[in-house]
């Protein structure tokens, strides 16, 4: 959990500079994903379910999950896997 939420906090100071223009509820789960007290560090059960809280109303994960998929083609040039 800490390794995905290290990813998501970097991917966003990445996209948009050191804090973003992020909800507090975003900055508030990645923070309890990357507690450095292992007790108290989130759950996948509650990640899934903070998630599924914020996509009420919208497509589902999976349709998401199979919308970048299918995005996605194989290239098996040197220049990387996907393009």
């Amino acid at each position: 959990m800490y390794s995905l939420g290290r990813t998501l906090f970097n991917a966003m100071q990445y996209a948009t500079g050191e804090q973003g223009d992020y909800s507090d509820r975003l900055k508030s789960l990645v923070g309890r994903m990357t507690r450095d007290d292992f007790e108290g560090r989130a759950t996948l059960d509650y990640v899934q379910s903070a998630c599924r809280t914020a996509l009420i109303g919208q497509e589902s994960v999976t349709e998401i999950c199979q919308r970048l998929v299918s995005d996605m083609k194989f290239d098996s040039s040197s220049e990387g896997m996907y393009n």
